[in-house]
C-alpha cells in the first residue's frame, strides 16, 4: 500500500463512521479535492486489499479499487 491507499483507506473509514467527506485529502504533503482524487482511481484495476473491503458492506467479495473509490 502507498499514500494514495491510505487515504482513500481513510476516506473508508470516515464514510463507515457516517461523517461528511472531507473537502480536501493530503497525501504526501499534496492537497487535492476529493471528488477529484477520488476519480484518479477510475482505472485502477488492482484488487482491493481486504482491509479495505471488509469496511463497506455492500461488496461481498473482494473489489478493485475503482469500485471502492467509486462507491465513495
Amino acid at each position: 500500500m502507498n499514500d494514495r491507499d491510505l487515504a482513500l483507506a481513510a476516506l473508508v473509514q470516515t464514510r463507515q463512521r457516517g461523517e461528511p467527506m472531507p473537502a480536501t485529502v493530503r497525501v504526501s504533503g499534496a492537497v487535492s479535492d476529493t471528488q477529484r482524487f477520488l476519480e484518479s482511481f477510475r482505472f485502477d484495476r488492482r484488487e482491493a486489499w481486504p482491509a479495505i473491503s471488509e469496511l463497506l458492506s455492500e461488496f461481498n467479495s473482494r473489489p478493485l479499487v475503482s469500485e471502492i473509490a467509486g462507491s465513495l
